[in-house]
C-alpha cells in the first residue's frame, strides 16, 4: 500500500487561484471592489440556505471615507431576496465599520470575547434579518 505525502503549508500568492476554484464552489462568496482598473477592496462571505456570513471586508486605507464599502454592502445586500439573515463580526474599535453595517439595519446581539488577535479585542456580532 502506497503512503500518500501530505503537507500543511502557508498559502502562496501562485497559490490562489486554484484556492479560489474549490473555495467558489462551496457557497462562497467573493466581491472586488474596482476602482480606476485597480483592487481597492474586497467582500467575502458564506452562504448556508437562506444565510449569510459576511467573513470579511477590506478597503485599501487609502480608499477609506469614499463611499466603497457601502457600494459593497449593496451589492451584496442585493444578489438574492431568499436571504433571511445576514451575521458579521467586526471589532469593538471599529467605529466607521460599525456605522456602516448599521447604516444597512445590522443589529448588536453579543460579544466574541477575544476574537480578534493582534491586538486582542472582542468582536460585536451583528445581524440584519429580512425575516417578518
Amino acid at each position: 500500500m502506497k503512503k500518500n505525502k501530505l503537507e500543511i503549508l502557508d498559502c502562496k500568492e501562485y497559490d490562489i487561484e486554484e484556492i479560489f476554484q474549490i473555495v467558489s464552489a462551496s457557497g462562497s462568496i467573493f466581491l472586488k471592489c474596482v476602482l480606476d482598473n485597480v483592487i481597492v477592496g474586497y467582500i467575502m462571505a458564506r452562504q448556508v440556505f437562506d444565510e449569510v456570513d459576511i467573513i470579511n471586508v477590506a478597503i485599501k486605507k487609502d480608499c477609506r471615507a469614499m463611499g466603497l464599502g457601502s457600494k459593497m454592502m449593496e451589492k451584496i445586500l442585493s444578489l438574492s431576496d431568499n436571504i433571511s439573515i445576514y451575521s458579521l463580526e467586526v471589532r469593538e474599535s471599529n467605529i466607521p465599520a460599525i456605522g456602516l453595517y448599521e447604516k444597512f439595519g445590522f443589529k448588536r446581539i453579543g460579544i466574541r470575547k477575544n476574537y480578534y488577535q493582534s491586538p486582542k479585542e472582542d468582536g460585536l456580532i451583528m445581524v440584519r434579518s429580512n425575516r417578518c
